[in-house]
This record gives C-alpha cells, structure tokens and sequence, in this order.
C-alpha cells in the first residue's frame, strides 16, 4: 500500500506539536488524524501490527487534498529505531514537518512531562546522567534526527524545518510558510490560529500512592479521576550548572550542524 499527499509532523516533543496539528487540520485542504499521536510507525507501539488499512482509516478524511498525522516519537531514534524506513517504504512522497526549540529547554520539559505522568522519579540531574546516550536526549539532537529520514531516502525538499518561538510569535506567517510548504491555498487564515494547546503553567505529578496504583488497571484512570488526592505539585526544576554544561557539550555540535543544514540560525538557543 502507497500513501500519497500525506503530511506528518515528525516532532519533535515537548515543541509544539499539538498546537501545529490543530491549525493543519483547520485548513479546508488538510485533514489530519482525529488521534493526534497515531505512532503508527514505531514498531514498538501496538499500532503497527494492525497494518496499513488500519493506518489508512485514522487518517484524515478521503476527502480532502492532503491528510496527516503528528508523532513526535518519529524523531526518538535510537529509543525507536526503523520509523524513517518504515515510513519511506509507504509515504515515499511525504511531507514533514519537524517543529524545534531549544534543544536544552525541551529536554527539561520531556523530564517534567515524565514526572508529570509517572514515568520518571529520579532527580533531574541523575535522569540527566550520562548524556551522551541518554534517552532525554537524543530527541533534541535535532541534526542526528533529520540524518536518519535522509538516509532513508527522503529529502530535505520534503522536509520543513520551523522554530517553535516563530509558531508562538508569528503564527500566522509560519502557517502561511507551512501551507505553501504543502501546496495548499497559502492566503488561509482562521481565528483558531489563535488557540494554543497543552500550554499551563501548573503540572501534577503522581504521588508514591499513585505510583504504585498505576502499575494495576485501572490505577491510570483512577489517578486522574480524583487528582485532590493522587497528586502533589509539580515544578519545573532548575537545571543545575554542571548538567547544563554537560547537555551543552553534547548538544553544540548537533546545533551547529543543523544550523548549516537549515540555514535557520535558531537565534537565542542556548547552544
């Protein structure tokens, strides 16, 4: 099965990615999918044994010109190796779209995304050890990420590189940028360019009650359903010196060469 006229966010998390599928979606062209994160192409995840007709239906609508998807595990290589070939094979055409911050920045908010859903417990500079094959990130080593879709065989003409402080500050010209990326009516505006998604100032985290729940089913849901009483505050935690300098070393590099490659000079990253 070929997928044609096909648009899919390919991260990266903690970026934005949920507000640039919401304006996507509102373009009368563009339908993406109702589940934001399909993930279909992580082999890892469950989806990707229901096949290519399951993927089909969770796409937008037949419809419109161009339907999509946005999964920001697609740019997580190696914690899930094989999505750019996986995805070549069928989307040989694509376009994607991968939507950046700055790379230490959004390893402090994948850590507080974690926390948030009781998947980390560790201290931030334990979780943070190690940083050169750390899980936290390899995400944000945006170059290494963009070189596994070429290698499969996409180019960079199918790839779309946007500055998450742009899609903040100047939205409606991203989009504008992102529907002539595409091939759809650039001039499209909406008011609900306006909403911002996921965007709160308090977290939660589970408590060591809850934590233990949640190993059962069911103990997800409950936690949830009764936040008063399985979760305590979550603050963003400062990020001390030497782990900072740490992610930067590794980090500086990539930067560097994602800022040659792009020619975006991603003005203000800390690297």
């Amino acid at each position: 099965m070929t997928f044609h006229n096909t648009i899919v966010v390919i991260g990266a998390m903690k970026s934005g990615t949920s507000s640039l599928h919401s304006y996507l979606d509102l373009h009368p062209q563009i339908s993406m999918s109702r589940t934001k994160e399909l993930n279909f192409f992580v082999a890892e995840k469950e989806h990707w044994a229901k096949g290519f007709g399951w993927y089909d239906r969770q796409l937008g609508s037949r419809k419109a010109t161009w339907r999509g998807e946005s999964s920001p595990n697609y740019t997580k290589h190696p914690t899930f190796p094989g999505v750019p070939e996986r995805m070549f094979q069928v989307m040989p055409d694509a376009r994607l779209i991968y939507v950046l911050r700055d790379p230490i920045s959004r390893i402090v908010s994948h850590y507080v995304h974690n926390r948030s859903h009781g998947r980390e417990s560790k201290p931030i500079d334990a979780a943070l050890a190690n940083p050169q094959t750390n899980d936290y990130v390899y995400p944000s080593r945006y170059h290494y990420q963009i070189e596994r879709f070429v290698e499969a065989g996409f180019t960079m003409e199918q790839l779309l590189v946007l500055d998450q402080r742009r899609l903040k500050n100047d939205r409606r010209a991203v989009m504008r940028e992102c529907f002539d990326f595409i091939g759809v009516d650039a001039s499209f505006d909406h008011p609900g360019f306006e909403r911002e998604l996921h965007h709160s100032s308090r977290k939660g985290q589970p408590t060591s009650l809850a934590r233990r729940l949640m190993r059962y089913p069911g103990g997800r849901a409950l936690r949830y359903a009764l936040p008063q009483i399985f979760e305590e505050p979550l603050e963003r935690p400062a990020l001390p010196d030497g782990v900072r300098d740490a992610l930067a070393e590794v980090l500086a590099p990539d930067a560097a060469a994602l800022r040659q490659l792009t020619g975006l000079d991603f003005e203000g990253w800390s690297v």
